[in-house]
């Protein structure tokens, strides 16, 4: 999670923002709900993350998401994981291990990748805890290679590759969904995942991304990469706008519209 230098962070409005989210989502034709990560931002005591005080917090949001009429489909973030993995992904009913892909239409697949599946998050007696420390020190110095950050790990990339290959063979179109941004151009250098030039090739590889939808960045941001549209959603709890931050994403066979709410951008994309 990066926070806009000089920008105050509005923690306790989010609630009435994701109220008023919720009842827009209720009112329009929006076939699910995607929620981009850091569902809770992790309740510290004496610098150690409260587990009871922090789920305290995930049950208060959940029960505003709980109003919402339509497919919630949840996205790990970095402060999400600051709670027991297996227990949240439970608790949010996220498909083990992590990630995994809807069918939208006959032309859009919606792929979510967990991008703090390596992380130093994880349990330590986890192999993705060891890779994690080690790419942190093998990248020592890079701007990217932040405890704050994290990287999909050699199974989850098999994984997408798979899914990509299948999705290019049936026709079809994806929007991949994450919390951390791939493209430097999108957030800035220190907010990419691990191994992100790679990760970027294995998008770009089989024609069939046409966008990459992240968070973990609060201030946004927006790039054009290799056939993608990366954009990075602004954060809520940085909104000065009563509405909030949150969109209506349509997807149309010759472009992505974005229409944004309270201080989300709008975009329109076209799908070359």
């Amino acid at each position: 999670m990066l926070f806009p230098q000089n920008k105050r962070r509005h923690y306790r409005a989010a609630l009435t923002k994701t109220e008023r989210a919720v009842a827009s989502f209720n009112e329009s034709d929006a076939l699910a709900v995607v929620h981009l990560g850091d569902i809770i931002d992790g309740v510290k005591e004496c610098g150690i993350v409260s587990t009871e005080r922090t789920y305290k917090d995930l049950r208060r949001v959940l029960s505003v998401l709980s109003h919402l009429r339509k497919p919630l489909l949840h996205v790990l973030g970095n402060h999400c994981v600051l709670l027991e993995r297996e227990s949240l992904l439970t608790t949010l009913k996220i498909e083990k291990p992590g990630y995994y892909y809807r069918n939208l239409s006959s032309m859009w697949r919606l792929i979510v990748i967990d991008t703090v599946d390596v992380s130093l998050n994880r349990d330590r007696r986890h192999p993705h805890f060891a890779e994690a420390r080690d790419y942190l020190q093998a990248h020592r110095g890079e701007p990217h290679a932040k405890l704050w950050n994290g990287g999909l790990g050699a199974k989850q990339t098999r994984w997408l590759e798979q899914i990509l290959a299948r999705t290019a063979a049936d026709g079809r179109f994806a929007v991949v969904c994450g919390h951390i941004p791939i493209v430097e151009e999108a957030s800035e250098s220190e907010g990419v995942i691990y191994g992100h030039k790679e990760v970027e090739k294995v998008l770009a590889a089989h024609g069939c991304v046409k966008a990459y939808f992240s968070g973990h960045h609060h201030a946004g941001g927006y790039a054009h990469k290799g056939g993608i549209h990366h954009v990075t959603f602004e954060g809520i709890i940085d909104a000065d706008d009563d509405n909030g931050a949150f969109a209506l994403v349509e997807l149309r066979k010759d472009k992505i519209v974005v229409r944004g709410r309270g201080t989300m951008t709008s975009r329109a994309l076209q799908i070359g």
